[in-house]
């Protein structure tokens, strides 16, 4: 069975990242799409609980919280195939921090079992790649719903890109306050931002930083941007589950561990059967002369039973082994 498929029955929604500082409309752009189910770390979205598209709100900042309210969004969408349009993650810095909070606790707890001070505790290589696994599992997770025809929408924080220039640091642009990689898994990111109009009235404006969709260009600037500016670019017409991109990772892994297995115990074998016929062969060195014609037999050696597989390496091993106990 082919894992291609014709690029129009390939279902795809929109996902949106939208970043700025605080009280600049990224809140009141993610309202403006269709049958939302949010998850809210701020508390942020208690001010709209009024707003018709906002159907249920997970308050949370755990990120296994999150993974969970997933699992539960596809299983009414199997139940439902329309019941949500969209998901909202508000904010991706809040979980991204809390992510980091606990791994850092995680740490603070293993210094302080080995008797180290944690104050000296910073994350380790280890942590910040469970930090990177997490958020990549959550992201495919995701794009998992896109492919089902449910808009993403993220907010997050934004930070400042600094140069320096002599002896101090400027400013020179801005950029989501997020894991970096994130980013790149959106098809339209936008940094919103205020300004006065010449009444001195506040105006919304968000400056697009990317769109995959060609509506608009990079660097372009949108007053009060709303999800009917980009609805006619996605599919979001829920046909049925096509493609899952969560459990595609998951298989992933399981296949990756399961080939490391593999590796570790072919390589067990074959320091064995070395050490073994080491041994065998300062007793009789018959022995060693009968190994290597059964090796040319299976057309290796022994220092190529690496390049084999597990299989053929055990295959191998059950014949050295009859050599090694001729009377059993």
């Amino acid at each position: 069975m082919s894992i291609f498929k014709k690029a129009s029955e390939v279902q795809s929604a929109g996902k949106f990242l939208a970043f700025g500082a605080t009280s600049s409309g990224k809140s009141w752009f993610t309202l403006t799409f269709p049958k939302i189910f949010a998850f809210d770390s701020e508390q942020g979205l208690n001010f709209y609980q009024d707003n018709e598209n906002l159907l249920e709100v997970a308050p949370t900042s755990s990120i296994y919280d999150m993974q969970d309210g997933i699992d539960e969004i596809h299983s009414l969408l199997d139940k439902k195939p329309n019941a949500v349009k969209t998901v909202t993650f508000d904010s991706e810095t809040k979980f991204y921090q809390n992510t980091q909070d606990i791994s850092l606790s995680v740490e603070e707890k293993r210094a302080k079992s080995k008797g180290r001070d944690i104050d000296d505790t910073n994350l380790s290589v280890r942590s910040w790649g469970r930090i990177k696994s997490v958020s990549n599992r959550l992201q495919n997770m995701k794009i998992d719903l896109s492919s089902r025809g449910v808009n993403i929408v993220s907010t997050a924080h934004e930070a400042d890109i600094k140069k320096k220039v002599g002896d101090e640091y400027m400013v020179v642009g801005h950029k989501p306050d997020i894991y970096k990689n994130l980013p790149f898994d959106y098809d339209v990111v936008l940094r919103f931002y205020t300004k006065e109009d010449k009444d001195g009235e506040q105006e919304y404006w968000a400056e697009v930083k990317k769109d995959r969709t060609q509506t608009f260009q990079k660097g372009d600037k949108i007053k009060n941007p709303s999800y009917d500016m980009w609805e006619d670019k996605f599919t979001t017409k829920i046909t049925g589950k096509s493609t899952d991109y969560a459990t595609d990772t998951v298989e992933d892994t399981d296949k990756m561990i399961e080939e490391e297995g593999a590796e570790d115990r072919k390589n067990k074998i074959i320091d064995t059967l070395k050490k073994v016929i080491g041994q065998s062969a300062k007793k009789d060195s018959s022995v060693k002369i009968e190994i290597s014609k059964k090796l040319k037999e299976h057309n290796t050696s022994l220092s190529g039973l690496s390049d084999l597989d597990l299989s053929k390496v055990e295959e191998i091993k059950d014949d050295i082994v009859v050599i090694l106990t001729p009377d059993k």
